[in-house]
């Protein structure tokens, strides 16, 4: 009974060391149901006269562009390799669904949870832990995409048929991405002790977004969590300020950019470096590294990244300042490899 008990704080004890990293908080009540407003619906009873929903947790952050206060009502699962099927995540979306449809007009839920100046965007949100590390699929490949080449008993979960209604969205942080997560967050944590970038505690870095066209940012840059968007995409750009010792710069201010794509193709490096030069950091003096993370990287993604970044140069016909920058970020660039947390029941037990 406590083991089991330990492996479902395990979720728990993990998603808010690792999303703190990246500036979400979290409310203080934990593991608190609230009462359904549609019990008819949502109940297994067509005939239930009462309901409720859980609240494992709801972590919220300030959106750097909506400005709205982005709330999850999140969903803690420890899963052992073998847990990690189509019918309980199947399961665990719907209830999420149910859950937020309720949540958003619930007063009981609104009162917990909500109490913020800002406009408030209420979403699901389902981490899913694998505590064994043994889970080593593509999750979304697994549970949601049926290719012809596909045995025919496999199953996979419609998203259109899990009660998620108009305008309500529902996120998904599975094991890959924990890794990957956790690993940026370990690898800022050595850099900062390499006096490579400021220490995390410093508050000296920021996550970087563009001024868009439809869209600039709202408040101090140091302040700006990692959205769930930005988690979610291949590239994640951290900006920091200079590192100094005793009133001498060791370390210029700069950007640390994460990859978290195969490096299969020149393509896909080119558009990277594209994408720096739009945001005129290739026009900056500060450092750029950039730091391969993915648990896929392709055998020849060194070579690949080289052959890209001279085809960029001649395709732009850069000037001598530029190739040498050029030469700079390529001698930057690193391959990172990542780290999973494994929590074992006795280390969350001694915890309590």
């Amino acid at each position: 009974m406590a083991e089991t008990e330990n492996i479902g704080k395990m979720a728990e004890i993990v998603s808010e060391n690792l999303l703190s990293i990246f500036k979400w908080e979290k409310s203080d009540l934990y593991n608190a149901n609230f009462d359904c407003n549609k019990p008819k619906e949502h109940a297994k009873s067509k005939n239930a006269e009462s309901h409720t929903h859980p609240v494992d947790v709801v972590f919220n952050y300030l959106d750097p562009y909506t400005n709205k206060r982005v709330l999850f009502n999140t969903d803690l699962k420890s899963y052992k390799e073998s847990s990690i099927s189509e019918k309980n995540v199947r399961t665990a979306l719907i209830s999420l669904a149910k859950t937020i449809e309720c949540a958003r007009f619930s007063k009981q839920w609104l009162s917990r949870y909500a109490i913020f100046d800002e406009p408030t965007d209420i979403r699901a949100l389902l981490f899913a832990y694998n505590h064994d590390g043994n889970f080593d699929r593509d999750f979304y490949d697994r549970f949601f995409i049926k290719k012809k080449t596909d045995p025919k008993t496999k199953r996979v979960i419609n998203t259109s048929n899990i009660g998620l209604k108009r305008d309500q969205l529902l996120h998904i942080i599975e094991p890959s991405q924990i890794n990957y997560l956790n690993t940026v967050a370990i690898d800022l944590n050595c850099l900062a002790a390499k006096q490579k970038i400021p220490h995390l505690y410093e508050n000296k870095h920021w996550f970087f977004y563009p001024e868009l066209c439809l869209h600039k940012t709202h408040f101090d840059k140091y302040l700006r969590p990692a959205t769930i968007e930005l988690l979610s995409s291949p590239v994640l750009i951290i900006g920091h300020d200079k590192v100094e010792y005793k009133d001498e710069v060791i370390e210029p201010s700069g950007f640390v950019i994460y990859y978290n794509g195969t490096g299969e193709t020149q393509e896909e490096f080119v558009y990277l470096l594209d994408t720096l030069s739009k945001h005129q950091m290739l026009d900056s003096s500060g450092s750029i590294k950039i730091r391969c993370t993915s648990n896929n990287k392709h055998k020849d993604i060194i070579s690949t990244f080289k052959n890209a970044i001279s085809a960029y140069a001649s395709a732009w016909a850069y000037d001598e300042y530029k190739k040498k920058r050029l030469n700079e970020i390529e001698k930057s660039f690193e391959l990172v490899t990542q780290v999973k947390e494994l929590l074992s029941d006795i280390d969350v037990g001694w915890r309590e």
